[in-house]
């Protein structure tokens, strides 16, 4: 026969212990049993190193993601002080063809986007890798019909009117440098 021990629950406990049991099909000693076994067995050194070998891991993660968000977050302000310093404000009349411009721009970024990331491909180490090689450089594979491949400079003679892209300088052949003027 085993030992008989006697326990106080609170009601919300022994409404659970009774749920249980029944859903378990089993005795509430039964499961207060396996319980007590589980919580007894418990080996508080392994599951601490265990614990400390994730939190490590989670902790690595987290880094890496801070200096991945970091470089993210200089890119997109360079671009934007980059884009804000050479575009000519518009007069009024050409203000709703360039909207219906840049909106073509947009979904053809969208859905280049999208291509990358449906290929898996990341833009950012691709242009790591390429800055670390001569020639052409890694590329996200051959572009469809129609399609510009984005891992490849273009000349600044060869860009059409729409390329948004320009020189360090601050100029493509859309945005001539102007003379900076002096502020006497």
């Amino acid at each position: 026969m085993k030992p008989r021990i006697g326990v106080y629950l609170s009601k919300r406990t022994a409404a659970r212990l009774t749920a249980g049991a029944k859903r378990r099909a089993t005795t509430k000693s039964a499961l207060v049993e396996a319980a007590i076994n589980r919580f007894l067995d418990f080996d508080d050194t392994y599951d601490a190193v265990v614990l400390t070998d994730r939190l490590a891991d989670l902790s690595g993660q987290i880094g890496q993601l801070d200096r991945d968000l970091g470089i993210v977050g200089e890119i997109v302000a360079l671009h934007t002080r980059f884009h804000l310093a050479i575009t000519p404000e518009l007069p009024p009349a050409t203000q709703h063809s360039a909207c219906e411009r840049g909106s073509a721009r947009f979904e053809e970024f969208a859905a280049h986007v999208e291509r990358r990331i449906q290929r898996g491909t990341s833009l950012m180490q691709e242009t790591i890798d390429r800055l670390g090689t001569t020639g052409r450089g890694v590329s996200a594979g051959d572009p469809a019909e129609g399609e510009r491949d984005f891992g490849v400079p273009i000349p600044i003679d060869q860009m059409t009117d729409d390329t948004a892209a320009v020189r360090e300088d601050g100029s493509s052949s859309n945005f001539p440098v102007q003379p900076k003027s002096s502020l006497h």
